[in-house]
């Protein structure tokens, strides 16, 4: 899978504008045949899933989707995904997909907290 790591300090100033504790994310910019494997894993978890039916008020695909944030259990946190021919700046893509990740935490948090 050949992608373009997003950098470390565009990733820190959209942490510092959401005020919020980071947890450990991982972001790519994927060529289109690259971002539709990665969407086509990630499309399997159930919490990606229902946050996706939150904002698009149905269940579509990741694939049809410019980015997406899931949880990447291999990495020990979450990950960010955009479609490298996406029109939304890498940025606006961190800050939006990152409000999904704290949301996912939550909703993980929750889930754990009834599981007791």
């Amino acid at each position: 899978m050949s992608s373009v790591v997003v950098t470390e300090d565009k990733a820190r100033g959209v942490r510092r504008a959401l005020d919020t504790s980071m947890p450990h994310i991982e972001a790519y910019n994927l060529k289109p045949k690259d971002y539709l494997k990665a969407a086509k894993e990630t499309d399997k978890d159930p919490l990606t899933r229902q946050n996706v039916m939150d904002e698009h008020g149905e269940s579509i695909s990741l694939t049809r989707l410019e980015a997406f944030a899931g949880r990447a259990p291999n990495h020990g946190g979450y990950v960010i995904v955009r479609r490298s021919t996406s029109k939304a700046g890498v940025k606006d893509v961190l800050e939006h997909e990152m409000r999904h990740i704290f949301k996912l935490m939550r909703r993980e948090a929750a889930f754990a907290n009834r599981a007791k």
